[in-house]
């Protein structure tokens, strides 16, 4: 199953595309203004079966644009995301040199991170979606 979600921002907003069986397939950031566009381009390129959606920050206006292009949107919590997506930078870029003396929670990333977020909630996702078949 491929999935496309999204962490939307006032200024920006993380996408992401991620397949249940090879994992994640695109990241992005991009402006909030140029969200809609960008998410028929990549609804075209990758065909996902469900567009997922951050319940958090500008999430209504963002829904709305998506609505407005034609994309079946669908809500899920996004509680603490960005937090775990700053642990999940670093677990994929491991620092080198003194940074990595820091501990984890003292370190920042160089730039945003809300593409991480839009994995983690993929990612979420079908790990839910996943038990609910299962059951």
């Amino acid at each position: 199953m491929i999935v496309l979600s999204i962490d939307p921002g006032s200024k920006k907003c993380g996408l992401a595309v991620v397949c249940s069986e090879r994992g994640t397939q695109h990241r992005e950031i991009v402006p909030t203004e140029a969200l809609a566009e960008r998410v028929d381009e990549l609804v075209a390129r990758f065909s996902p079966e469900v567009v997922l959606l951050g319940d958090g920050t500008k999430s209504n206006t963002v829904e709305s644009a998506l609505g407005a292009s034609g994309t079946t949107v669908v809500r899920v919590k996004e509680g603490h995301t960005t937090e775990r997506a700053r642990k999940r930078y670093w677990q994929e870029n491991p620092p080198r040199g003194l940074l990595r003396l820091y501990p984890t929670g003292l370190r920042t990333p160089p730039g945003p991170v809300d593409d991480w977020a839009a994995v983690i909630l993929a990612e979420d996702w079908l790990a839910s979606h996943d038990k609910l078949k299962a059951q």
